[in-house]
């Protein structure tokens, strides 16, 4: 079987790239290997080093206590220590980097217990100077003790130095295998693609030749085609006139046709306006029915809410009332009542609070009568400033207003009472080593208003509490006094005017509070 050129050229093409594609994950293996071998190199060089800081740490030991013989002062007690603390990190270092390269540890930890046995003898002699007792100092001194260190370091050091550099031999010789096994490839590379080009050429130049002999037989075969073509224009004419002979016939029944087709095209309309008409109206109740479902959505999550925090908050004061009223029972002692009557007074009034605290919000959420009025922005945020008069004289709190939009179609009460709930938490969560500073403006954001209320406080971390800012019984400051109540009912009352609230802040940055309002209620 004849196997054709285009074959043998696409057959080469796909070796050549199969080989490049294996000539890039050699070149990719190959850098990796030479990286790791290179760090191999160096850790088995910063090793060595590492073996002889051993030595010169303790030289630098002895130094430390003999210096202190001599002159006992703090300094030398510094040469010393920097000696023990090197010490310890250099074998800290060598077991980590040893053990990975499968080196005996028995014959490291044997060394090591050498060199802790002359650190321990040292540590002796000091502790007999700084106690007054020389004589001791110097029955050890006498006999130099570090002998047997020095030839364990020796024979230490020798071992490091055989074992690194076998290492060392290893990844030069993976590193040169490397490179051999990429120059391999790149020379079959280059025998296939130099005769693939070649033969690339000569088959280019043969598919001209060829083309140009279509060419040729290409304009020979139109004049052929132009001496037809003008005996089929004569006959086509004479079929067209036959033709608009039949078609003035065709015409005239195609008026008649179209009066038919008006009338069903009037009758059309009407059919399609009629479902216009439906298909509106069924959209309409199911953007109903649809808001209808997130309403109650939202309703049944926040009366498990409600439910949990009841269960929740309202357990401890009517348990410490339970267990305060068991304990009147059993006693008939009158100093025990006046102690226990005043626990009991607190918990009835701490479950009134939580109670009164769940009714206000259960009549927010409810109320039938939500009247809006032209509300005056600065207005309404002195009143607000003028109640808190007290809390902003003992803080020494600025608060400047940058107010693009005056005036607002919304709920009096609510804006009354957003504006009370932030004003009073940037007041109470101040940064107490700098001036408290509150800047409130407002600006049109198409067909809202965007309210920005920015302080400069403690702040909060949104990596953590982003999803329970809103939440009810919430505190993240806990220095000063709260319920966690203020923000949750600041979300409702927007959420009831149609708004979005949002907060962006950062532990020692302050907060800033966006509030998007409807520009008409």
């Amino acid at each position: 079987m004849k196997i054709s050129k285009p074959l043998i050229t696409y057959s080469l093409v796909l070796i050549i790239s199969i080989l490049l594609l294996f000539h890039f994950f050699l070149t990719s293996r190959n850098t990796n290997i030479i990286d790791k071998n290179t760090e191999i190199k160096k850790e088995a060089e910063i090793i060595k080093v590492k073996t002889g800081d051993i030595i010169r740490a303790l030289h630098l030991m002895d130094l430390g206590i003999r210096g202190y013989a001599l002159l006992p002062n703090q300094a030398n007690l510094g040469a010393y220590d920097s000696a023990i603390y090197y010490l310890e990190s250099t074998f800290v270092y060598l077991e980590d980097a040893l053990a990975p390269q499968q080196f005996p540890m028995e014959d490291f930890y044997s060394f090591k217990d050498s060199v802790y046995a002359y650190v321990n003898l040292g540590e002796l002699m000091l502790e007999h100077l700084q106690q007054g007792n020389r004589e001791q100092f110097m029955e050890i001194y006498q006999y130099d003790y570090g002998y047997g260190t020095w030839l364990h370091y020796l024979q230490f050091s020798s071992q490091i130095e055989a074992y690194e550099n076998a290492i060392f031999e290893r990844a030069d010789s993976r590193y040169k295998n490397a490179l051999a096994r990429n120059t391999n490839v790149f020379i079959v590379i280059l025998l296939l693609v130099l005769p693939t080009l070649f033969y690339t050429a000569y088959q280019a130049n043969q598919s001209y030749k060829i083309s140009e002999r279509l060419r040729v037989s290409e304009q020979q075969k139109n004049d052929i085609l132009g001496t037809q073509n003008i005996t089929l224009e004569k006959l086509v004419k004479e079929r067209t006139e036959e033709i608009e002979t039949q078609n003035e016939e065709i015409i005239a029944q195609n008026e008649e046709l179209s009066e038919a087709n008006l009338i069903i095209e009037q009758q059309n309309r009407v059919i399609t306006d009629r479902n216009e008409y439906l298909k509106d109206e069924v959209e309409k109740q199911t953007q109903g029915l649809v808001r209808a479902n997130s309403e109650l959505i939202q309703r049944v999550a926040k009366m498990e809410q409600y439910a949990f925090i009841i269960s929740h908050n309202l357990r401890s004061p009517v348990a410490q009332i339970m267990g305060l009223s068991s304990i009147l029972k059993q006693t008939n002692n009158p100093q025990d009542i006046d102690e226990i009557l005043p626990y009991i007074e607190k918990a009835s009034k701490r479950l009134d609070t939580v109670l009164k605290e769940l009714n206000h919000i259960l009549i927010i959420e409810n109320e039938p009568n939500r009247q809006t009025s032209t509300i005056d922005l600065q207005i309404c945020i002195e009143d607000v400033i003028f109640t808190l008069r007290d809390e902003i004289k003992a803080s020494g709190a600025q608060i400047s207003l940058s107010l693009e939009v005056q005036k607002i179609e919304s709920v009096q009460p609510y804006i009354h009472s957003i504006f009370y709930n932030l004003l009073s938490n940037a007041i109470k969560y101040r940064d107490p080593t700098r001036d408290s500073t509150i800047n409130i403006s407002s600006v049109r954001n198409d067909d809202k208003i965007l309210i920005k209320v920015l302080d400069n406080g403690l702040g909060i971390d949104m990596k953590k509490y982003s999803h329970d800012i809103f939440n009810l019984y919430r505190r993240f400051h806990t220095h000063v006094e709260g319920r966690g109540i203020g923000l949750y009912l600041t979300k409702i009352q927007v959420e009831i005017l149609r708004g979005t609230i949002a907060v962006e802040s950062k532990p020692g940055d302050g907060s800033t509070f966006l509030i998007n309002l409807p520009a008409r209620g």
